[in-house]
């Protein structure tokens, strides 16, 4: 009997260790793959934009700053989104709470657009006037849905800057206005 307790016990340690490491792996390559997002955004910037060193150290701060914001406010809005759907999908939804969880949503979706909003300033500081005019016009593109895909491959300006960048800018992480 003591050996059968021993034996339970040691599996049930291997099992927390386990799942403990498990989840400290996943947090990492998490984390990496956020700074891997953020590098590359600082160098669509760089290269849309004709970054100096000095411009991209600055971005690659701001653009940490705000994916890390971003990132918290958009995780807990996937989750807010979740709840709804499934509260929705009781047989007796409470009302109630579904108002509360489409008000979080607003109030998390109007931080979020704050924060790129500051994030934009922020960035258009550290600009000259014809780095602002692009960096405008990048995010143009960026906020118009049914825009042209192709725009930003093609240069903000339209013309052939940024014909290595891949993707039309979307995914690199900067919320539409």
């Amino acid at each position: 009997m003591i050996w059968a307790v021993l034996i339970l016990l040691a599996t049930n340690i291997a099992i927390v260790v386990s799942a403990l490491s498990y989840s400290g792996r996943i947090k990492a390559e998490e984390r990496t793959r956020s700074e891997e997002l953020a590098d590359a955004r600082v160098m669509f910037f760089r290269d849309h934009l004709q970054l100096t060193e000095l411009q991209q150290r600055d971005f690659m701060m701001m653009n940490r700053s705000f994916t890390q914001d971003a990132s918290r406010m958009t995780s807990r809005l996937d989750i807010l989104r979740r709840s709804m759907v499934n509260e929705l999908a009781r047989p007796e939804p409470d009302m109630k709470k579904i108002a509360e969880i489409t008000t979080e949503i607003g109030s998390l979706h109007r931080d979020l657009k704050m924060e790129t909003v500051a994030y934009y300033l922020d960035l258009k500081k550290v600009c000259t006037p014809e780095q602002q005019e692009r960096l405008k016009e990048m995010f143009m593109v960026m906020s118009d849905p049914q825009g042209d895909p192709d725009a930003l491959r093609r240069g903000p300006m339209g013309g052939g800057r940024g014909r290595n960048i891949r993707g039309n800018g979307r995914g690199m992480g900067v919320n539409r206005f």
